[in-house]
């Protein structure tokens, strides 16, 4: 997490078969020990349902090589 200045995320969730994502930007680090991180999701999102109701989400950091994903 040291190494992420700033830049843009991908914020994953499933909910059975449904995979939802969205770009964010609203992304740091909150505790080394235990790991834990945090995401500002608008609550007019769909995505923001599923994560609550799944209470599990992925965070995807992109490279420079990953420009066009």
């Amino acid at each position: 997490m040291s190494r992420f200045a700033s830049g843009v995320t991908v914020v994953t969730a499933s909910r059975g078969a449904e995979r939802f994502g969205l770009t964010a930007s609203s992304f740091v680090s909150v505790s080394v020990e235990p790991s834990l991180v945090l995401v500002c999701v608008a609550k007019t999102l769909q995505a923001h349902d599923v994560i609550a109701e799944s209470g599990a989400f992925a965070v995807n950091i992109l490279g420079v090589h990953q420009l066009e994903v």
